[in-house]
């Protein structure tokens, strides 16, 4: 799902694709709770779609952070990279402290998650408009690029230089 999500985030406001995924998200999560869990077909729907719309979430707050931000790309990935990590901290630990209650902790504390940020992003995007001014959409490049001519190593002469340290 992050490749067809992401070619959208570059057409559309990303703010709106983050919320559909929220939005989408949450309701996966409601549906993973249906009294259907038991059938194998189900768990795997679920999960997939769980899955699918969990993944690409990161790729698209960093790209949209950085999207509108005047900091280094480092500087916006090494935070958008800390709460994505406290996250997968405190995540687990809260979700097994809630397993003693009910078998539906995981879904539980995901929708609140989903609906948290599907309310925090539609505020943003009602009240606060997206400049975009560092936006610049993906372009595929090939495998060697004319970068490598620029910093001065020539691609044939790395090849045989690595082939003799191999042998």
């Amino acid at each position: 799902m992050q490749y067809p999500l992401g070619r959208m985030s570059d057409n559309i406001d990303r703010r709106i694709v983050i919320a559909g995924l929220a939005v989408f998200g949450l309701v996966a999560c409601l549906v993973a709770m249906l009294p259907l869990y038991g059938h194998p077909w189900f768990i795997y729907l679920t999960m997939f779609a769980f899955g699918g719309l969990v993944f690409p979430l990161y790729a698209l707050c960093l790209a949209h952070a950085n999207d509108n931000t005047d900091l280094s790309v480092m500087e916006v990935g090494s935070g958008v990279l800390m709460m994505n990590s406290l996250g997968s901290v405190f995540g687990p630990l809260v979700v097994s402290s809630l397993f003693a209650y009910t078998e539906q902790a995981l879904f539980i504390v995901s929708a609140v998650s989903f609906s948290l940020l599907a309310f925090w992003t539609i505020f943003r995007i009602n009240f606060y408009q997206a400049d975009r001014e560092h936006y610049a959409p993906f372009v595929s490049v090939s495998k060697t690029t004319h970068e490598v001519i620029e910093v001065g190593i020539d691609p044939e002469e790395e090849e045989v230089n690595q082939a003799e340290h191999a042998h």
